[in-house]
């Protein structure tokens, strides 16, 4: 056995490309993805499990092309902010611990205020709005989240 062999089995791979359907949707006006943005937006946790692709075609014949991740939902909570504008921190519900006698040894515990959670339900409120509602999650319990391809490219490869 040679002490330099190749190591192209590493870095190649015979496989066949695998690259997904891409589903369509006609938009019966010029697309104007800023004009659906609305809201404070949401902080989802959760377990990514499946990708796809769009091209919504509008009236003008351009095409605008999405990748979807199929996201399922564990945690979700409502985005805050303060009075200038800038994001803060929501309360997550967690609890802490209350002194209830002199000593330190008696406590109960209790939430920290008003919780920020949101259920799936709201969550999918949030979300499902024309054109996006077009799209069925794959899995229970699942929100598609779109981005648009020429900003999420440098994240998710094909």
């Amino acid at each position: 056995v040679c002490a330099a062999m190749s190591r192209a089995h590493m870095i190649y791979d015979d496989q066949p490309i695998e690259s997904g359907p891409t589903g369509t949707t006609k938009w019966p006006q010029p697309w104007k993805s800023d004009s659906l943005a609305k809201g404070r937006g949401a902080i989802i946790e959760g377990l990514f499990r499946d990708k796809g692709r769009h091209v919504i075609i509008d009236s003008t014949g351009q095409k605008h092309r999405f990748i979807l991740l199929h996201i399922e939902v564990n945690r979700a909570h409502r985005r805050q902010f303060d009075a200038v504008g800038k994001e803060i921190e929501p309360n997550f519900g967690l609890q802490h611990k209350v002194n209830t006698g002199y000593l330190n040894s008696s406590y109960k515990v209790e939430p920290r205020g008003q919780s920020d959670a949101l259920s799936y339900d709201q969550v999918m409120e949030m979300i499902n709005t024309p054109p996006f509602d077009s799209v069925k999650a794959k899995h229970a319990r699942c929100v598609v989240l779109w981005g648009e391809e020429g900003v999420l490219w440098l994240f998710i490869t094909y």
